[in-house]
């Protein structure tokens, strides 16, 4: 597989929300395991701009995932949510024929990139506790259970987190980030 290239997502682009859209409608296993059902028609306008109560939409960094300049993904994060030191991964989903194929590891280098030009020291993110495979996937990325919690839409919760320069290997360069617009 070639080098996965990440586009910053804006809400104002329409073609940004279908392309959005176009990633959710093809991750169908994750909608319907998570929230029982497909995505709604309106699902990708809804979450380029759902961030938690009290912080800035403009601090909420989306970016379609593209394979050989096909979408095959997917990444949202936070900066500075819930303090100045954490990036949080809100959202990592591969469509589901690009699932279990090596690219999840490549886009959290890609995260933790953009967290550590932004000054954070810790990769964040929650997992909704029946996500058994997400959870196991995540341990092998060096995350580790934090705290639990129980989200108003989800459900029971694991929080995970990975400080900054914990993964094995060595330096990566950070990935081209190309503008929507």
């Amino acid at each position: 597989m070639g080098a996965l290239t990440y586009r910053r997502l804006e809400v104002s682009n329409p073609v940004d929300v279908r392309q959005l859209q176009d990633v959710f409608e093809s991750a169908l296993g994750y909608f319907e395991m998570i929230q029982g059902h497909g995505p709604s028609a309106d699902e990708a306008r809804a979450d380029l701009i759902a961030v938690p109560d009290g912080y800035p939409v403009s601090g909420l960094h989306y970016f379609l995932i593209e394979l050989a300049g096909k979408p095959v993904g997917c990444l949202s994060v936070y900066n500075g949510y819930p303090d100045a030191n954490v990036a949080y991964i809100g959202l990592l989903l591969f469509i589901d024929s690009h699932q279990g194929k090596g690219l999840g590891p490549k886009a959290i280098e890609f995260a933790q990139s953009l967290a550590g030009q932004w000054g954070c020291r810790v990769l964040r993110l929650s997992v909704v506790e029946t996500n058994s495979q997400a959870h196991s996937f995540w341990l092998r990325q060096g995350f580790s259970e934090s705290a639990r919690k129980v989200h108003e839409q989800y459900g029971p919760s694991v929080v995970m987190d990975r400080p900054l320069g914990t993964q094995p290997g060595s330096a990566t360069p950070i990935p081209h980030i190309e503008s929507s617009h």
